[in-house]
Parts: structure tokens; sequence; C-alpha cells
């Protein structure tokens, strides 16, 4: 009898456009100043290293959430805690709650290109750097991305 192997996929949202709730503006402002309508944007997955590694649920999902903590990692990206407002909790699921305290990951690909030290990841950003600004912990923000799950690495 083969045995049962059970794989968690980590829920995770590419982010392609950030609001603070608070500020109410349709605009967005990037970081080099310039201000963008707020939208999907289906070329970022072209950023990600291995994108085959992603399963894409929903290409364009909006959350609304509190960002609690703020990393940046070695491919360049940017991972960001968001504790979901209530009615966006469905989207978590076990790997969320255990691995990640209870948050959805936000990911701002090629965030930082010129700081990537994860060699596999370099041609991803070569030649892009992502505008989406990065808000502080603390503040309550909505955010719009495609909401994909990656697998974790199954033990058996």
């Amino acid at each position: 009898m083969k045995p049962i192997v059970i794989v968690w996929a980590l829920g995770i949202l590419i982010v392609t456009a950030t609001m603070l709730l608070f500020a109410a503006p349709m605009l967005l402002q990037t970081r080099s100043g310039s201000s963008t309508q707020p939208g999907c944007n289906s070329e970022t997955l072209n950023h990600v290293y291995s994108p085959d590694r992603l399963q894409v649920h929903n290409s364009c999902q909006t959350v609304t959430g509190t960002v609690l903590r703020i990393l940046q990692e070695k491919d360049g990206d940017t991972h960001i805690r968001l504790q979901l407002d209530p009615q966006y909790t469905g989207l978590l699921n076990d790997y969320n709650y255990m691995d990640q305290k209870g948050t959805l990951i936000l990911e701002i690909v090629c965030a930082y290109p010129d700081a990537i030290t994860q060699y596999d990841a370099v041609p991803a950003c070569q030649g892009y750097t992502n505008q989406v600004p990065i808000p502080n912990v603390g503040l309550h923000v909505s955010v719009v991305g495609q909401f994909v799950t990656r697998p974790r690495p199954s033990l058996e």
C-alpha cells in the first residue's frame, strides 16, 4: 500500500497594486512618483522565477487587511504578511495558518532586483523593477493581484 502524502499549498497574492484605505484616492502613487490606475497586471507572473510552481486561482483578486510584517527576500521580492479582514479569511488554508501565523503572503516581485542573492531568480527580474509601493507595518490597505498557491514540498 502506497503511503498517503499530504501536500499543503501556501496562499499567496502576487501584488499588482496597493492603496491605503484611509487615503481614499482612486489613483495609486508609485515609488517613482507617477500615478497609476489600480488594477490587475497579468504580466507580473513573467517576473516570477519558476512560475510553473504556482497555481493561479484568481487572476484579479482584491483583498483588504492590515500589514503585520515586511520581509525582503533573497529573490529580490518583498513578502508582506497581511492580516486579512474577516470577509477574506476564506482565502487562507492550513499552510497559511501553520507557517504564516494566519496571514496571507503578499508578494511584490522584483521590488529589489539589484539586491538579488538567489542565483536562479536573477533572469526573472532582469531589466524590470516593480513600481508597486511597499506599505508600512500597521497600515490598513487594499491590494489587487493574482491569487496563487505554491505547493509545499512533500515529506515522504
